[in-house]
């Protein structure tokens, strides 16, 4: 089973635009955190990843809105692997809120080599072994 990680997000004043829901790039933003939180659940923690000398930015996103949210609201995040390739994985994240469905995301995120210099080289790398398959069976991080 491909790892899967939720997390519970409570929806804040400042994550609403003026007519009281959800500002869109704010799913974004709680998409990086689910994204990290996988890695963290399964091992691999952004400051264990520095330490390492790897990055995993992000190379492309989107997403769908099939209901408003609003101030109060409480969110489940679940964040999926969907597909893995020799550099590159792709996460789904599904938004819930309850029971229903209420947004669907995707990241796709190269393994990267971060290097010197201003602005920092980075060279994508094959994603190694011992994180290929704790993102491919990772029961503890569901």
């Amino acid at each position: 089973m491909p790892a899967s990680h939720r997390i519970v997000v409570p929806v804040e004043w400042g994550d609403t635009d003026a007519a009281g829901i959800v500002f869109y790039p704010n799913y974004y933003r709680w998409f990086d955190r689910a994204a990290h939180a996988l890695l963290r659940a399964i091992g691999f923690a952004p400051d264990e990843l520095l330490r390492r000398g790897c990055v995993v930015p992000l190379i492309d996103s989107g997403a769908r809105f099939l209901a408003p949210i609003v101030y109060g609201d409480e969110v489940e995040i679940e964040s999926t692997v969907a597909e893995m390739r020799t550099r590159t994985f792709r996460l789904e994240h599904r938004v819930r809120r309850g029971s229903e469905l209420v947004a669907e995301g995707f990241e796709v995120r190269v393994w990267a080599r971060a290097g010197v210099g201003s602005p920092p080289e980075i060279r994508m790398e094959a994603i190694p072994d011992e994180v290929r398959v704790r993102l491919l069976d990772a029961p503890g991080a569901r």
